[in-house]
């Protein structure tokens, strides 16, 4: 059977418009050239195991398997490797993690040192994608040569096609008014899929064929993609554009080809490559895919990111061309695609793809330095400005480098005319800004950068009873802003991902101390800024004016004390994600070290589809002392919700710890709706999710991934609530009557990384409307708060929600996990960005005084004579920097719909009482903790409502607000949102803010119940009225 390669393909709409739904889905759960700490060091590499000869195929042992945060093999696999590389490729079968469900692509893969020793993995895996929906699953994995005989090691794979179960363009394209084309909308395709592995002796780089084989008698045309996951400590880069992920990229421009001898007309496009570049621990490690398709473009989210094969962005969207390849009848056609692996830089992938397409070059080379001393970590990029009449200016990105510990850098670029400029994180950008230089082919050209000098900062903390761990920004302006890159889907950057980690205005940078209370010497660029220490809401907050000089180490000791007493309670955030989420580069490591910095006892890590045991990393560090943790996962489906159960039991067996599998095995090739085969429904997923050997709790994160109108649509205003999205859409049963099922335990109401936000237009928007709607209706769900953060310097930790609990020492709360949840279970839970807030209830019954609190020691249900009186009692604590104003009640409230009726039903929220300072029934006292330390006082509040005659059961929640205005935010020490407009000074971000913006205090509690008669508490049913606040 011949097979035919096509060098041109040109692809169709519907792809960009469904794997745009991606931004949405993976956005709903997310949350660089900023100024970061000193780099790390990568981890130490694996002693290398000996291959028989220079190029091997082979079964993988035990011993074969690599290392690294993200490496997923397990001995059954397949190793290829050389002098210069290893690769695993996974065994058949199915694997539920991240966008790779079934065996037969690469996981792992370890760059060799000058040593041969194997560097860590920081890949997650590649995927490709055919006609949209659909991806190889591959049932045979074989080796077709060894090696052994000095050929080429190749290793292939082969398979029908099945479901990519990550996306469901068919829904995603319905939220465009865009119908997908039945001919790509969950189809089985009559084809056979299969990929050869080539590895030759000395190569940098495996070569991937993908054959397409039609099985029918009639031509079958199709969309081709390729799905990559970096996921690691890498950023990923692309030609035109520059680092990051901006939502789509066009094509290169067609003056920007340059002359190379692996094609028919001699010319290559300079996107025809994309790179994931390792800094901090995958320093030393980058990898690459490389193709010949013209014309190429991307679209990147979340860190997925999608290369879409032979055609520009635009030219899709708006449905100028449509499917371009075709697989013959009763034949095939194969896509190659080249896997490169370098040594860190964006360089080195870029030399590779010359050497593969005959891309004459020459080269820039040079020192980066300052005061005469070489700079290690430091960036050079290359590119040829496009329009300089665009603000920023358009450019078209070409390379990029790092220095080596001799400063030292080079980069391989085509003849033609560039500009060069450096970058050194914690160093201002040359004076003489960026260089120009022509280039011509075999030359070799010296450009040295010299760095203004800088100064240091070094700081240690110490709290009432020694050093200890704590977050420290600087309040100011970065003097060196990170460059962009202006381009179709968005902005990207030049020397880095500007939206990774980024920090918010007004920040210049923030780094996180550990238990011993002292900091690394941190370079920082000359100026003037305001240091600001913290450690969540329970201690005060350290404010200095400093001056960084040139040369200089500024040193600054820092003092905080606990001025809240949370006693009986634990400080718990139950959405975090890190490195085994696609969508987050912090270690594990980085993140126990921002919890603890932020004050949180105890997390669930909750990557999306791995579940993962942080204990190991919390004994590295010798912190198991001071927090605990749980194992979680997010089980995110595709457009129906964002599951999340904890504690749950890490499988040691399974490559994602045993993540729950909620798209449904089914027989190889028969993964498809028509089959019978569908997704599985919400019930079956929380049954499924509380199977777990533990005892367990199911929260449904961001509630409008679920409720909203790009999940099932679910009116809780209906008794019992109801989903209105067509179910066939999200490839569920259609036989389903209700989406809705009232399983689940918990609702994250409110989420830390929404900032501002989240509190005004997320919780008392629409998310607690839904919630008290279920409660009207008997359906008690607990209200949770939670960062839901994937950054590690700008946390957004700011949600959090406080445990009632007996458990004293921190070193217990891992293994106390379920008595935490089942706590949360029974209602004992507030949530907080930092006030201390409780609500009691008074009252009598039968002649005895009754009382229903959130502490351990009380019922959240007071039984209450008909006709008595209960007296509410809410009581705020609250830092200094953390100011209240306002206590609202909502009693048997009943939400207001928000939205028409032909948009998925939301509902906002009034109170019904409101008490205000100064108001009756308000007390307020100022409680000074120490005077010698600054800002080591707090406020207590209280506040009474008394409902008299009461004769009808009745639920109360109770919020503790600041008002615009009347309070100041919370900035810095919770620094997101903040108006940037009237802050463009110094001056002006150290003047308090006050009715800036910015993130005001925040409390709420879940719901008391007075049982009128003490007959069992009755819901008051729901009943929808139009909202407005009293007086």
């Amino acid at each position: 059977m011949k097979s035919v390669v096509f060098q041109f393909p040109r692809l169709a709409f519907v792809s960009v418009i469904s794997l745009l739904f991606l931004i949405l889905l993976l956005n709903a759960c997310s949350d660089s050239s900023n100024p970061r700490p000193d780099p790390v060091e990568p981890e130490r590499p694996v002693e290398p195991i000996a291959p028989a000869s220079s190029v091997s195929a082979r079964v993988a042992a035990d011993e074969d398997l690599l290392a690294g945060p993200l490496a997923r093999g397990r001995a059954g696999d397949f190793v290829l490797e050389n002098e210069h590389l290893r690769v695993i490729i996974q065994q058949t079968g199915r694997q539920w993690l991240s966008i790779g469900t079934f065996g037969g692509n690469i996981i792992d893969v370890s760059r060799k040192d000058s040593q041969g020793g194997l560097l860590p993995d920081h890949l997650e895996e590649f995927v490709i994608g055919l006609n949209i929906e659909n991806t190889a699953n591959y049932t045979q994995v074989s080796i077709e040569n060894d090696g052994s005989d000095g050929e080429a090691a190749v290793i292939c794979a082969s398979g029908p096609d099945d479901l990519l179960e990550l996306a469901n363009a068919s829904s995603a394209i319905l939220e465009f008014g865009v119908p997908l084309p039945p001919s790509a909308d969950d189809r089985d395709l009559a084809v056979e899929v299969e990929t050869c592995y080539r590895l030759e002796s000395e190569a940098r780089y495996i070569t991937m064929d993908t054959s397409v084989i039609n099985l029918g008698l009639d031509d079958i045309p199709i969309y081709m993609t390729e799905y990559l996951n970096g996921s690691g400590q890498v950023e990923f880069f692309q030609p035109y554009a520059g680092f990051g992920e901006p939502a789509f990229t066009s094509s290169c421009p067609e003056e920007t080809y340059v002359a190379c001898d692996a094609l028919e007309d001699e010319l290559c496009d300079q996107c025809n490559f994309v790179t994931y570049s390792g800094l901090d621990g995958a320093s030393g490690v980058s990898y690459g895919l490389i193709h010949s398709e013209q014309r190429s473009s991307s679209f990147s989210t979340a860190g997925i990111n999608i290369v879409v094969y032979g055609e520009a962005v635009l030219n899709l969207i708006l449905g100028i061309v449509g499917p371009n390849y075709t697989v013959p009848a009763d034949d095939a056609f194969t896509l190659r695609r080249y896997f490169a692996v370098g040594d860190g830089t964006v360089n080195s992938i870029a030399t590779v793809r010359n050497e593969i397409f005959g891309i004459e070059t020459g080269a820039v080379s040079g020192v980066v330095s300052s005061n005469g001393d070489p700079l290690q970590y430091g960036q050079v990029v290359a590119y040829q400005v496009l329009n300089a009449n665009t603000s920023p200016a358009s450019l078209f990105m070409v390379n990029h480098s790092r220095t080596n510990a001799a400063g030292e850098y080079s980069l391989s670029l085509p003849p033609g005319e560039y500009e060069i400029r450096a970058n050194v994180e914690g160093y201002r950008y040359p004076e003489n800004g960026p260089s120009q230089l022509t280039v011509a082919a075999g030359e070799v050209k010296t450009q040295n950068f010299e760095m203004p000098t800088s100064g240091f900062l070094e700081v240690t903390v110490v709290d009432d009873i020694g050093p200890g761990p704590a977050k420290v920004q600087l309040v100011g302006f970065d003097p060196s802003p990170p460059l962009s890159n202006p381009v179709a889907g968005g902005n990207a950057g030049i020397f880095g991902d500007n939206n990774a980690d980024n920090l918010p205005h007004g920040i210049a940078q923030a780094l996180f101390i550990d238990r011993d209370g002292a900091s690394q010497k941190i370079t920082i660029e000359p100026g003037n800024y305001q240091l600001v220490v913290s450690r969540g809401p329970r201690y005060s907050v350290f404010k200095q004016a400093i001056t960084i000089a040139p040369d200089q180490v500024t040193t600054v000791q820092a003092e905080i004390v606990k001025v809240l007493d949370t006693d009986g309670f634990v400080h718990g955030d139950f959405h975090v994600h890190s490195i085994d989420s696609p969508d987050a580069e912090v270690t594990r490591e980085e993140r126990v070290a921002v919890m603890l910095a932020e004050g949180i006892d105890f997390f669930t890590p909750s990557d999306h589809g791995v579940r993962s045991d942080f204990l190991p990393t919390l004994q590295a560090m010798g912190v198991e002392d001071l927090i605990g943790v749980a194992a979680s996962s997010e089980t995110t489906t595709f457009d129906y919700g964002h599951f999340n159960s904890w504690p749950v039991w890490v499988d040691p067996d399974s490559i994602s710890g045993g993540s729950f599998d909620w798209a449904g095995e089914a027989p190889p090739g028969m993964d498809f709706p028509a089959y019978g085969n569908y997704n599985l429904p919400p019930a079956e997923i929380i049954s499924g999710l509380k199977s777990d050997p533990m005892d367990n709790l199911v929260q449904i994160n961001h509630i409008s991934s679920h409720f909203g109108p790009s999940g099932l649509a679910i009116d809780t205003g209906m008794t019992p609530p109801r989903s209105s999205t067509d179910l066939a859409s999200r490839r569920l049963d259609p036989a389903l009557d209700n989406g809705f099922d009232d399983g689940f335990d918990a609702l994250e109401v409110w989420i830390g990384t929404n900032g501002r936000g989240g509190i005004l237009n997320g919780f008392l928007g629409q998310n607690a409307g839904d919630w008290f709607n279920l409660i009207n209706q008997d359906l008690i769900k607990i209200g949770i708060a939670n960062s839901d953060t994937h950054d590690r310097r700008f946390t957004r930790t700011s949600a959090r929600t406080l445990i009632a609990s007996d458990i004293e020492d921190a070193s217990a709360l891992s293994s106390g996990a379920e008595s935490l949840a089942a706590n949360v279970l029974a209602g004992k839970a507030v949530a907080t960005n930092a006030p201390f807030l409780l609500l009691q209830a008074d009252g009598e019954f039968k002649g005895s005084e009754q009382r229903a609190s959130f502490r351990l020691e009380h019922e959240t249900t007071l039984a209450a004579d008909s006709g008595s009186d209960v007296l509410l009692t809410a009581t705020v604590a609250t830092p200094s920097w953390a100011e209240v104003d306002t206590l609202e009640f909502y009693i048997n409230n009943q939400p207001k719909r928000i939205t028409p009726e032909n948009i998925a039903a939301r509902y906002g929220v009034c109170p019904n009482i409101i008490v205000r300072a100064g108001d009756k029934g308000w007390i307020a006292n100022e409680i000074i903790v120490n005077e010698a330390v600054q800002g080591a006082s707090r406020t207590e509040i209280t506040a009474t409502v008394s409902l008299q005659d009461i004769s009808e059961d009745t639920w109360v929640v109770v919020i503790a607000r600041g008002s615009d205005g009347i309070s100041e935010p919370l900035f810095p020490a919770l620094p997101a949102s903040l108006n940037e407009a009237s802050n463009q000074t110094l001056n002006d971000l150290i003047d308090g803010n006050l009715g800036e913006g910015g993130i005001p205090a925040f409390a709420f509690t879940n719901p008391l119940f007075i049982d009128v008669n003490g007959d069992g508490w009755s819901a008051p049913g729901v009943a929808n009225a139009a909202c407005s606040s009293p007086p």
